[in-house]
């Protein structure tokens, strides 16, 4: 009696794994049309190039300003160091 318990136990164990196995390989080999397509992830890529350009600009513009300011004056630096080593006496 406890025999055949345990192989229908053994039974439906076997056909749940032949059933979870045939439903992945339905999942993973038909094509499913729910699936969105990868498309439209930038919505405008030239204007997002533009706007990246137009920053670089602008950054370079700075660049140039502070460098023309550098040019014009002269600055005092005090360095200091973490050690003694590295500071001036």
């Amino acid at each position: 009696m406890q025999c055949t318990h345990q192989a229908t136990k053994l039974s439906t164990g076997r056909i749940a794994v032949a059933v979870f196995i045939a439903a992945t390989v339905w999942k993973v080999w038909l094509p499913t049309p729910s699936l969105p397509a990868a498309q439209a992830q930038i919505p405008d890529s030239g204007l997002q190039r533009q706007q990246i350009l137009d920053e670089v600009r602008k950054t370079n513009q700075l660049l140039a300003d502070v460098r023309e300011f550098a040019k014009g004056h002269t600055f005092k630096v005090r360095i200091e160091g973490t050690d003694n080593k590295s500071a001036p006496q």
